[in-house]
């Protein structure tokens, strides 16, 4: 069903509107850390106290010694198998701990939508309700990434077959500038595909999966089916006006970090701490999608009307 009056930023206004009733009407701190909880789980693996690394120095001394060079590799012959039973083990840790991590923010993205949308701040109630949906969110966005993955070592594979011929004559002619044109264009491509359905994923399918209580294949039909086709022009609008408000965003963001620098760098230092002084960004950014939804039909309500009434006649 085509709509007409699907409106970007409609939806914008009643997020704010929202967030505003949600989090500083009646303000309560206790309410703002446990929501800010449920926020920081829905965030793991994409945001986190390890993102400070400081790895820009690496390299900066460099050993050109050709007898350092050979320590060195008589030192891996010599050690190989030390060498490739630790690399082994920390693969698995590293895979182990992602895992981990996707499972739990997968369940966490469900908890933290329950509470923007039933204004209520709880975190046992909605981590056992949405363990079916957040499981299934889990399985989906590992396949996916596992797909990802192949698909990049695929098209690296053909970028690398085409440049074969000058690899091996160590020069640079038509085999190498077609090896780069070919591989630019498709990673180019295989990186927009996946940007725009991890963004479509996050947007939609989470929140029609949370409203219809479906899984995860299921609600991309649903989605394609019911919401996409014959309005496709409002979801790109949609997007286009999400960069525009996320440059908005990290622009204030980067001001009131200048602003107050010492504060700031101390505070958000302490990942949960940060999440919890950013909960009026993160839960307008989530509300955006919401009360985007919100206008394909009654079936899409999200926020029952008692609310939003109180949200209106709030001077």
């Amino acid at each position: 069903m085509i709509k007409n009056d699907i409106s970007v930023t409609r939806a914008l206004q009643q997020s704010f509107d929202w967030v505003k009733y949600v989090l500083f009407q009646n303000f309560d701190i206790g309410k703002w850390f446990i929501m800010g909880f449920c926020a920081w789980i829905s965030l793991l693996g994409k945001s986190g106290g390890m993102s400070g690394a400081n790895f820009r120095n690496f390299g900066n001394h460099r050993e050109h010694n050709s007898n350092f060079l050979h320590n060195i590799w008589n030192f891996v012959i010599e050690h190989f198998l030390l060498i490739i039973s630790i690399t082994i083990v920390i693969a698995i840790i590293t895979i182990a701990v992602s895992l981990i991590v996707q499972w739990l923010s997968s369940r966490g993205k469900f908890m933290f939508l329950d509470c923007a949308v039933k204004n209520k701040a709880a975190v046992k109630e909605p981590w056992k309700q949405f363990k079916r949906l957040g499981n299934s969110l889990f399985i989906f966005r590992v396949l996916f990434g596992v797909a990802s993955l192949i698909l990049i070592l695929f098209v690296s594979f053909i970028t690398l077959v085409i440049a074969w011929p000058d690899i091996t004559r160590r020069i640079f002619s038509i085999s190498a500038i077609s090896s780069i044109i070919v591989g630019g264009l498709l990673f180019i491509v295989l990186l927009t595909a996946i940007t725009i359905i991890r963004n479509i994923l996050l947007d939609f399918i989470i929140p029609v999966m949370y409203k219809k209580n479906i899984a995860v294949l299921e609600a991309f039909s649903l989605f394609k089916n019911n919401l996409l086709m014959g309005n496709i022009k409002s979801f790109i609008f949609f997007y286009l006006m999400k960069i525009l408000v996320a440059i908005i965003i990290g622009i204030l963001l980067v001001t009131a970090f200048c602003l107050t620098c010492c504060l700031a760098c101390c505070l958000f230092a302490i990942p949960y701490l940060g999440i919890v002084i950013l909960l009026p960004v993160i839960m307008f950014k989530r509300c955006y999608s919401i009360f985007f939804l919100e206008q394909f039909g009654d079936e899409w309500i999200f926020i029952n009307k008692p609310s939003c009434e109180i949200i209106e006649s709030t001077p």
